[in-house]
């Protein structure tokens, strides 16, 4: 079961973490902060850099609700499913896969062979390959840009919905600012090695 909720939460990753995994330019690092960045994607201006975001969805009939968040190069998710809740946080060295509800965490070392590979998806992020335009859904017109079969649907600078192939996360919540408290590991909680 662990393993399917992790594989569950990898690709959901990969369709909410369009701006992870690359080395942060000078103006990726103006996200979010003093300068303003010049991309025109809003993609683009809100993954590119440190950025927060809470969507649900249904994979494979399984629904979830998920957080994640970025800051400086970290990325951490929260997945609550209907059988089981988790965190995972990531960095260039280790994975660690956190159970709140039961007070322990899994460090591994990150390698090329894990599915932490999969978090790079943004890795390849190419404005000039991007298409945009408008979309009516439900009765509500949406601008959409797309990249690589992952289509960003916003209303006005908010965006609202994540579509790739079959699978589609509303967006209730994202910021292009990161939450701290989701990379903590409380010092009571138990390190099971493997």
């Amino acid at each position: 079961m662990k393993k399917r909720i992790i594989g569950l939460m990898v690709i959901c990753l990969v369709i909410a973490l369009t701006g992870c995994g690359k080395e942060a330019t000078e103006q990726e690092n103006q996200i979010g902060g003093i300068g303003a960045i010049t991309s025109s994607s809003k993609v683009v201006k809100l993954m590119g850099g440190n950025y927060y975001m809470k969507y649900s969805g249904s994979l494979d009939g399984e629904e979830m609700n998920i957080e994640v968040t970025k800051k400086d190069g970290k990325i951490a998710a929260r997945i609550n499913a209907e059988e089981a809740s988790m965190r995972a946080i990531t960095d260039d060295e280790y994975v660690y896969t956190v159970m709140d509800d039961q007070k322990w965490y899994i460090k591994t070392t990150a390698s090329k062979d894990d599915d932490i590979e999969d978090f790079d998806f943004g890795s390849d992020l190419d404005e000039t390959k991007m298409t945009s335009g408008k979309e009516t859904i439900d009765g509500v017109e949406y601008y959409y840009e797309e990249f690589d079969g992952v289509r960003f649907y916003f209303i006005k600078d908010e965006l609202k919905m994540i579509v790739a192939e079959d699978d589609k996360v509303i967006v209730e919540e994202s910021s292009n600012k990161a939450r701290d408290d989701m990379f903590d590991i409380p010092a009571d909680y138990e390190e099971l090695k493997l």
